[in-house]
């Protein structure tokens, strides 16, 4: 599973941060500097990010999407609201 292989991953990995990402999505070229500052800068051994944008296909509008930490699984709820 995707799961094991990021275990497997981690508990070998040797640097100081270790990111993983979705090959499926785009990220900011400022993405990993940021999330690595936001690390260090907390004292906390793991960062996630909140929320993120969608940009539909077909329709092309942009929808931000907010795990809804309330649901049973809220990993895999998400609450998409347009945003224009």
């Amino acid at each position: 599973s995707l799961g094991e292989k990021r275990q497997w991953t981690t508990d070998r990995a040797t640097g100081d941060v270790c990111v993983l990402f979705d090959d499926d999505n785009i990220y900011a070229p400022e993405y990993v500097s940021t999330m690595v500052e936001h690390l260090f800068r907390s004292g906390a051994e793991l960062i996630a990010i909140k929320g993120w944008l969608e940009l539909h296909a077909i329709s092309k509008k942009l929808f931000r999407i907010e795990p809804n930490r309330d649901a049973p699984g809220a990993a895999r709820n998400a609450c998409p609201r347009p945003t224009c």
